[in-house]
């Protein structure tokens, strides 16, 4: 899967930039940040993160409805937030959600953020 675009500089900074990333996040986070980069850009599909349990994509509610999670770390509370290309909408059919994530082999990477903050 190829990530085509990132929501600002500072996000595409920090998930290419080891060093910053190590400085802004911590070693654990930065570590686990550039895993699931890996993971992304040698999956083939969404759907194979999606199956993987370990990052726990799942689509955001109210004005992000259109937005996905990954988490980082389950108890760590950062995750990765990311726009699938084609948009896609998991209300619907959860088969057919899953086959939707087949055909998306883009994503745009908003923002690693922590989630309670």
């Amino acid at each position: 899967m190829e990530i085509v675009g990132y929501g600002n500089n500072q996000t595409k900074k920090l998930c290419s930039d080891s060093k910053k990333a190590k400085k802004d996040l911590g070693e654990l986070i930065a570590e686990k940040l550039f895993a699931a980069i890996n993971f992304i850009e040698s999956a083939s599909s969404l759907n194979d993160v999606a199956c993987f349990p370990t990052y726990h994509l799942h689509q955001l509610s109210g004005d992000k409805k259109d937005l996905f999670a990954m988490d980082l770390g389950r108890k760590l509370g950062f995750r990765i937030i990311i726009k699938p290309d084609p948009p896609l909408n998991q209300e619907e059919d959860k088969l057919d959600f899953n086959s939707k994530c087949s055909v998306v082999k883009c994503i745009i990477v908003l923002e690693v953020s922590n989630h309670y903050e």
